[in-house]
């Protein structure tokens, strides 16, 4: 049902609009925070920042939490309202429906289409402009940002796939079901089959290898790990060789916060265990 005047859905209910100006403000906060983000990222002595990874893949999970029933003392509970930002929650600072008037419809099918089609393109120009530019360096990055972009939105996506389902919308759930075969099973899958494919696997296991006694990252820099980290580093880069598909389990991690407020309910419990 649609929420009335003033109102948007969040969770499964319809909560208040913020006020224009807090909307900005939070809005503008948060774009500094993460141009911030960009530029240290940027400029970490390493091509594969581990603590970048694994703070953002830790954070997400935390920020989980602030969609559960469980009461937090009222600080606690507006600092997981902020890190719900790191889970690319719009709802979070800038809800669309009270920006815009757009209906809840039209948001849920936007945000769920959003990702792919923008990984997509990005995915066919980088592979335009390695075949017809020979342009790899670009190619390879732009190739790992569509896949980071599917990686570190798959906890907001999922939930907000499962919700659509549950909306009593036809529309949504048709909308809600591609997205869950789309985002919670084929995206995993996908990662699965990049990692475990034998001279992925191998190449991996030995650049991480080689990193690990050099103690240097700088030393072990050639075309082919060059290549391997732009695509994929976000999936390998933050673990140590033994542990080479971690990002399975984070991502399997992720997925069962989603499944254990669908099935047992928002009360927190086992969502608290999943975290």
């Amino acid at each position: 049902d649609a929420c009335i005047e003033q109102y948007f859905h969040k969770d499964g209910t319809c909560t208040k609009c913020p006020s224009i100006g807090s909307s900005i403000l939070v809005g503008v906060s948060t774009l500094v925070v993460l141009v911030c983000i960009f530029v240290a990222y940027r400029y970490m002595n390493t091509a594969t920042p581990a603590m970048f990874y694994i703070g953002v893949d830790y954070l997400q999970i935390l920020s989980f939490l602030g969609s559960t029933d469980l009461s937090w003392p009222r600080t606690l509970n507006d600092a997981l309202s902020i890190l719900a930002i790191i889970n690319f929650d719009l709802d979070a600072f800038l809800p669309l429906e009270c920006l815009f008037g757009i209906g809840h419809e039209s948001k849920t099918i936007a945000i769920l289409a959003s990702p792919f089609a923008v990984s997509l393109i990005i995915t066919l120009v980088a592979c335009t402009a390695s075949a017809v530019c020979r342009v790899h360096r670009w190619s390879n990055r732009m190739i790992g940002v569509a896949l980071g972009v599917m990686y570190f939105a798959y906890l907001y996506l999922c939930s907000t796939a499962v919700n659509a389902i549950n909306s009593g919308s036809k529309m949504l759930t048709v909308t809600g079901a591609v997205a869950v075969c789309l985002y919670a099973v084929s995206f995993p899958l996908l990662i699965a089959y990049i990692l475990t494919r034998s001279t992925t696997r191998q190449a991996i296991k030995a650049e991480q290898s080689q990193r690990e006694r050099s103690n240097d990252e700088t030393s072990t820099r050639t075309v082919e790990t060059d290549m391997l980290r732009q695509r994929f580093g976000f999936l390998f880069g933050a673990y140590r060789s033994k542990r080479w598909y971690w990002s399975l389990v984070v991502l399997g991690r992720k997925l069962w916060l989603v499944a254990s407020a669908e099935i047992w309910g928002r009360n927190g419990k086992p969502i608290v265990l999943g975290c």
